[in-house]
Parts: C-alpha cells; structure tokens; sequence
C-alpha cells in the first residue's frame, strides 16, 4: 500500500514538472516586418508591334508606269509611292471639263436671255408664257451644271489616285509589283509598315496582372537600350492554356523599331516577404506573429513553397524569426533581441 502511495505521488509530481516546463516561453527573437518586405521586379518577354502594318493598293485599274520607292527606304506621309499610266483618267477628266465649260457659258447666254424677257415682260412687250420658257431653260441648265460639276469631280478623283501615296510614316517592307505591271483595285502593290504608331505587347501572369496597382514604373530593354513606357491597358481576356493576359503599352519617348523583341521590367508596388520567413501548420502557410506574449499564427493563403508572397496589408506586430520552428498559435513567448 505504501509503495503504490509512494508511485501515486511520484507520477503528480511529475505531472507537475511537465506542466511548468509547459508554461515555459519560449524564447524568439523578432524584426518589423518593414525591415523585411521587398519591392521586387518582375519581367516578361514583349515586342514591338506597328498598329499599321499594312499592303498597300490602288483604287483604279492601269498598268504601272512608276514606282519611285525601294525596299527598306523610310517615307512620309504623302510621299509619292507608285504611279500608274493615267492617259485615259486624264482624258476623261478633260472631257468632263469641256462639257462644264461649254455648260457655263450656255447657262450664261439663257441667263442673259431671262433677263431681257423678264424685263420685257414689265414693260408689257413680252408675253408670260417666253418668260417661263426661259425660266425652264435656266433651271434645267443649272441642274445639268450641278450634275456636270460631279462628273468631272469624279473623273478627278480617279486621276489623283492613279498616284499611290504613302498613307503614314513608315518603312518600305516589300515591293510585291513591277514597272509594267497591271494593277487592279484591291491588289497589293507595296508593303508599309508604320514607325511611328507604335505598342509594346507583353503576356503578364493573370495573378500577377490581378495584383497591379497601376503605379508600376516600366521599362523595356532591347540591346542595351532602355525605352519608358506608359500602360495603356490588360486586355481582360486569359489564355486558357498560358494562364496569362496581353497588357499594351505605349512609348513614352524614343521607340525601338517594329518587331523588336526584348524584355519587359518593371517594379513592383506591392510588398513581398521572403520564402525564407514562411512557416506550415496543419498544411498552410503562413508567418508567425508577436501579440501580447504570444505567437500568433498568420496564415497567407496566396503562399507558395519556396517563392515570395505578397501582402495585402502589413501587419502591424513584428514577425518571429528564430524559435518559429516549434511554435503553435498561442504558444507563450518571450522575446530576446532582434537579429
């Protein structure tokens, strides 16, 4: 009896110890989580795209009798391209113009005409039935003029566009016609590419484009020369398979030209922690957090094992760095000096 008495008491006692070692702190030390985070830069692959890249054509039909362009030459807007033998535009222009003319001074004589009988009419020596004869005569001239004045703006027009001009600023890519050519409305003749309206396309991560603030300062590299940008838009559309959105960008200064094809940086506005700060407890990760002489367990459900985090806000405790390893949520703590 005495000796199970004596076992009894031996087991309190040791239960005893365990539960003072239990209520033991553990000791950690702790760092602002400011004097952690990190800005970090992110990249991607972009290339320069021209927003007019285009195959030049003629509107009217003739055979080529000019062109005054080579592959690889740069042009101006307006820039004379290609001319076509334009004999017959010329003559119907011309055409046109003699029966305008010869319309203007019939339409003069029948004015003049109207005149008169208007005034003989006042005076009594005119009948009312010639002087609606020569207002007939007047109003039927002026519409044949108006229709006159269409058909030789008409026939201009098409004289002007057997000259191709240059529609933009840009570079000659190809010559896909010959001096002796026919040319028909709607084939290709010359290949211009535009230099001067210019984007910048990049495949962002859609978690990364989610994250965006809008405050990135972006930069794209290509040989060793570096181009600001100006985010125009993330198109709200994912691929299926990259996982990833097309963001456009302008060019806030010099451009590189079309087709270059470099990297995008930037940095970002958003604070990360490090992978080497995260903990896992009952399978997520997350930081341990000082409060009142505890641990706290801060879960992060964004983390990945072994990459940066970021944060949506920034806790205002300081985070455990040495002594994490066995801690729980609760766990009593006390803090010796930061790392």
């Amino acid at each position: 009896m005495y000796i199970f008495f004596s076992f009894q008491l031996l087991f309190i006692i040791f239960l005893g110890t365990l539960s003072v070692h239990a209520e033991e702190p553990v000791l950690v030390s702790t760092q602002p989580i400011s004097e952690i985070i990190r800005y970090p830069n992110a990249s991607a692959t972009a290339l320069v795209v021209s927003l007019n890249d285009t195959l030049l054509s003629s509107e009217v039909s003739g055979t080529i009798e000019k062109i005054s362009v080579q592959v690889g030459q740069r042009v101006q807007t307006g820039q004379e391209l290609l001319q076509l033998d334009n004999w017959e535009y010329r003559l119907q222009r011309d055409q046109a113009k003699s029966a305008l003319d010869r319309l203007q001074a019939q339409l003069e004589l029948v004015r003049k005409q109207y005149n008169r009988s208007a005034q003989l009419r006042q005076e009594g020596h005119a009948s009312a039935e010639l002087l609606e004869q020569r207002q007939s005569e007047l109003t039927a001239l002026q519409a044949q003029l108006i229709e006159q004045e269409s058909i030789l703006k008409a026939a201009q027009t098409r004289l002007n566009k057997s000259l191709l001009k240059a529609p933009f600023t840009g570079i000659v890519s190809q010559r896909l016609a010959q001096i002796g050519s026919w040319a028909a409305p709607g084939l290709p003749l010359i290949h211009l590419v535009d230099t001067e309206e210019l984007e910048l396309i990049a495949q962002v991560g859609s978690s990364e484009a989610k994250r965006l603030t809008g405050k990135e300062v972006w930069h794209f590299y290509w040989e060793g020369e570096n181009y600001p940008l100006q985010l125009r838009i993330i198109l709200p559309l994912e691929d299926p398979e990259t996982k990833t959105r097309q963001a456009r960008f302008l060019f806030s200064g010099a451009k590189p030209p079309p087709g270059a094809n470099g990297q995008l940086q930037w940095q970002t506005t958003r604070p990360y922690l490090p992978p080497s700060v995260l903990v896992q407890r009952d399978g997520v990760l997350g930081i341990f957090l000082a409060h009142s002489g505890q641990a706290l367990f801060h879960p992060l459900p964004d983390a990945q094992e072994g990459r940066a985090v970021p944060l949506l806000e920034l806790p205002t405790e300081e985070i455990i760095l040495s002594g994490r390893e066995g801690l729980s949520h609760g766990t009593p703590i006390r803090i010796t000096a930061s790392p």
